[in-house]
């Protein structure tokens, strides 16, 4: 029982981990985006 409460508790921060990364990354190519976003606004077009 509490080995297994333990393994969940560990799952649980990795993901907390993974999300607090996703959210950084996305806030940094947002301003990535923001930034080149005149120098290659017709390639962005064309990928999104």
């Amino acid at each position: 029982m509490c080995a297994e409460q333990k393994r969940y508790e560990i799952r649980d921060t990795r993901y907390e981990i993974r999300d607090t990364r996703y959210e950084i990354l996305l806030r940094n190519g947002a301003e990535k985006v923001k930034k080149s976003a005149k120098y290659r606004g017709a390639i962005l077009m064309s990928v999104s």
